[in-house]
């Protein structure tokens, strides 16, 4: 006899017959063990009321609208390929299960829709199952999973009271009236507040003036701000959507988000009180306009939204893949909405050893609800997963409105952990209210985000920790503030305690940072990304060995309201230390009250082996220092240079306490034109081109360095000002000649400097300068040209040559009874108007 190739499990002799009525397990076991590799499922809804295992062997082709419907408490075992295009397979209270590993399914197959948040609209009656849709929709599927708004329990909170109103900054006489409505976490809305008006606002409202609402004490979940008509044009309509904990909130005159609002949030203010949702899912109906419901409404609703839920579609398909030690979750393209459970902020659990991909760029959006905090869409199962990652999708957070921040993440590894071996690859993360993605629990190592978009999040992208990291090529633009603002920026990346981590070609735009915030490095590269921030670049604080930030390009525009930086390190807090730092070859621009590098140590012993680099700076209407040094010692600071538009900021490098001893630097090799550069003790400087130099301490040799003078106002007292002692100043060239400063000289040592060698510097364009070196007795000053009073060795007084008073010729030919030396007395021309009298005998 030859087997049949193939068997239809509704003909002779197995008879299922997939009515969604009678129990087809018989049949369909009849056919599994019948010995045919290959079963088709012509469509239709087969029952499935007893445990039933399909061999590895088998296939299963599933026919458009084929399904099986599992019992509640009975476990169907799949470990056959499956064939079926995207529709639902596996509906019903029971499971699905495999014991075959490296399985591919899509969630249309455990009931996920696709096809959008809002699915239809429609009317059903209080204490009625019977929905009746407006129009046919393409596709809403019996078994599936939906949401009817303001159709399921009564908002238990009361209306509450009117909020207080206070202006804040300058007044003025425009009215302005708001209500307010208290949200349910559920979705429900109270009626609004009777109005609170206040007649003394400003006429155009902005963050210098506003007018601050203080909510009252009521019960509720959130709140719903609403602006009269009468107001304003961008204080009208629905202004602000808030958490509980709020209590104040300032309207700025952002303008209403009527457009931005999520359904379940009326965009005029409610008259009456509105339901929370029904949660419930389609018992039949489907392809027409009469849907039976599972659960009944408790309120009558009219042409109101229903909302696909493919939540539990996606779980049951982790749960599939899990029980068969992993595969992959294929998304194909359409939109799928998670709803959040209220209770415990969550959506969906994943799973190790399961890849979550789309290539057809599948968008993920999560219903908004304003009012839970802690908000996790996608966290792993028992609070751990190795070996997983998400490639190639959407996750929209569902928030276009971003008025507040909170705790809200896309992807968690909360829990114990851990979380290993993982990847978020060419996925877009948008319009969501805190990170996108949230790994500093878990324990987690060897992982990478690579080729992601990040953009329209109200605080941060990501927030990162642990070994064996890999951030790279990510497109991070648009991290607002809590008020969505651009006029403040939060962190893009925030790195906390962390050992091996490469952050290399990002592109961060439009506002953000990448921020080191927590209290041990090691290891850590952060290199070649493009930074276009706003008040900061990179910020690095906690202990750090082995910090690399090279070739990155740092533009910053300050907006006034902070100080900002393009590399900071703060190393203030005990146990905070700095060691063997590069920071080479980054490109940084900034506008306005911005540092370009920044170190803060509370004592020099924390800071070592620094190296800065083969740096370039411009600076633009900037008044502060471009590099600002608070103790560090073992510093090198070469090969960078430093541009600044702003003739009012005279310094390019600065050190504070730089007089400190055991400082041991090398300056070498820097350009600075026109600012002045700080030297610290024990020090070297040579070879820089700068405006000026201050040498800060003691026991320093500066050599072979170009003084040509600072633009800004130089109020030290010289080119190379002196403020140490015992140090050796050799071989410089200082130009005075566009120095305006007439009184300004070349070379000054401070009161109480001692024993420092002054010898053979180059003065040019000294002009009519008779002061050119200020020098205290106790410093050798020899050889130095272009200085007004020459010091050299003649057996005689010069017959040549001009000479000022005070130029000394020592004696080189000396002996008993001779004098030491000769010194001008009348200046002039040697041999004719100059007049010589010796000093000093040398005793028989």
């Amino acid at each position: 006899m030859v087997r049949q190739v193939w068997i239809n499990v509704t003909e002779s002799p197995y008879l299922a017959f997939g009515d969604g009525i009678a129990d087809d397990t018989t049949a369909i076991n009849n056919a599994v063990n019948s010995g045919n590799r290959t079963i088709v499922f012509p469509e239709g809804i087969y029952n499935i009321n007893r445990n039933i295992i399909f061999p590895k062997a088998t296939t299963l082709i599933f026919a458009y609208g084929a399904r099986f419907r599992v019992a509640d408490g009975v476990t169907i075992t799949i470990n056959s390929k499956i064939r079926a295009g995207r529709h639902p397979l596996f509906v019903g209270g029971g499971a699905a299960v495999t014991q075959t590993n490296g399985t591919t399914v899509f969630p249309q197959w455990f009931g996920a829709n696709g096809g959008g948040a809002i699915a239809a609209s429609g009317s059903i009656a209080s204490g009625s199952k019977s929905l009746t849709l407006n129009l046919t929709p393409s596709y809403l599927w019996n078994d599936q999973s939906i949401i009817v708004l303001h159709a399921g329990i009564a908002v238990t909170f009361p209306v509450p009271a009117p909020p207080s109103l206070t202006i804040q900054g300058t007044t003025g006489t425009t009215t302005y009236s708001y209500v307010i409505a208290a949200l349910d976490k559920r979705g429900g809305i109270t009626a609004t507040s009777v109005a609170a008006q206040i007649a003394t606002g400003y006429s155009q409202l902005d963050y210098s003036h506003s007018v601050k609402l203080t909510f009252p004490t009521s019960l509720r979940n959130g709140w719903a701000v609403y602006g009269a008509s009468t107001n304003p044009s961008s204080s009208r309509g629905l202004l602000a959507l808030l958490r509980e904990p709020t209590t104040t909130w300032a309207d700025t005159g952002n303008g209403p988000i009527d457009n931005s609002a999520p359904p379940w949030v009326p965009t005029q203010p409610p008259t009456k009180s509105m339901n929370n949702n029904l949660i419930t899912s389609v018992i039949s109906g489907e392809g027409t306009t009469t849907l039976t419901l599972k659960d009944a409404a408790t309120t009558s609703v009219t042409s109101e939204i229903i909302m696909n839920n493919d939540t539990s579609a996606f779980q049951k398909s982790y749960n599939f893949l899990d029980s068969g030690a992993g595969g992959t979750l294929d998304l194909s393209n359409g939109t799928y909405h998670l709803m959040i459970d209220s209770s415990n902020s969550r959506a969906v659990y994943f799973v190790s050893n399961v890849r979550t991909v789309s290539n057809e760029q599948a968008i993920i959006q999560t219903y908004c609800n304003f009012t839970l905090d802690n908000t996790k869409i996608f966290s792993g199962k028992n609070g751990a997963a190795t070996n997983w990652s998400f490639e190639g999708i959407t996750f929209d957070g569902g928030n276009r409105v971003n008025t507040n921040e909170f705790a809200y993440w896309q992807i968690i590894s909360d829990g114990a952990g851990p979380y290993t071996n993982f990847e978020i690859k060419d996925c877009e993360f948008r319009n969501s209210n805190g990170k996108a993605l949230y790994f500093y629990s878990g324990n987690c190592s060897n992982y990478r985000i690579t080729g992601c978009h990040f953009h329209h999040l109200n605080s941060n992208a990501m927030g990162v920790a642990g070994t064996g990291i890999t951030i790279d090529h990510n497109l991070i633009e648009n991290i607002l503030l809590a008020t969505a603002s651009s006029y403040g920026s939060a962190e893009s990346i925030i790195l906390k305690d962390s050992v091996s981590c490469d952050i290399h070609n990002n592109r961060i735009m439009n506002f953000g940072n990448i921020s080191l915030g927590g209290s041990s490095y090691k290891q850590i590269s952060i290199q070649s990304n493009q930074i276009d921030g706003m008040n900061s670049g990179i910020g690095i604080g906690g202990k750090c060995e082995q910090i690399n930030v090279s070739n990155n390009e740092i533009k910053i525009t300050s907006r006034g309201v902070n100080t900002g930086h393009a590399i900071h390190f703060e190393q203030m807090t005990l146990g905070y230390d700095l060691s063997n730092v590069n920071v080479i070859g980054n490109n940084i621009s900034y506008d306005g009250e911005v540092d370009a590098i920044t170190i803060a140590a509370s004592d020099q012993n924390r800071i070592a082996a620094v190296n800065i680099s083969e740096n370039t700076i411009t600076a633009t209407n900037s008044s502060k220092n471009a590099v600002e040094i608070r103790n560090a010692r073992e510093l090198t600071f070469s090969g960078n240079t430093i541009n600044s538009t702003n003739l009012s900021t005279d310094v390019g490098l600065f050190i504070y306490n730089g007089a400190s001893i055991d400082t041991r630097w090398t300056i070498v090799g820097n350009r600075i034109p026109n600012l002045n550069m700080w030297v610290p003790s024990n020090s070297i400087c040579s070879n820089n081109s700068v405006g000026g130099i201050r040498l800060n301490g003691n026991r320093s040799v500066v050599s072979n360095n170009e003084l040509i003078g600072a633009s800004g106002s130089n109020t030290w007292g010289g080119l190379l000002n002196v403020a140490g002692s015992d140090n050796v100043i050799t071989n410089n060239v200082i130009d005075l000649a566009n120095v305006t400063i007439t009184s300004l000289p070349a070379i000054t040592e401070n009161a109480n400097v001692t024993n420092n060698i002054i010898l053979g510097n180059q003065i040019v364009g000294v002009g009519t300068r008779k002061d050119v070196i200020r020098h205290n007795q106790g410093s050798t000053v020899i050889n130095n040209a272009g200085f007004n009073r020459k010091v050299i060795e003649l057996s005689a007084p010069p017959t040549i040559g001009s000479w000022n008073v005070g130029d000394r010729i020592f004696n080189s030919t000396p002996k008993a009874g001779d004098s030491i030396g000769w010194v001008c007395v009348t200046a002039g021309m040697a041999g004719s108007t100059a007049v010589f009298k010796s000093f000093g005998t040398i005793s028989s």
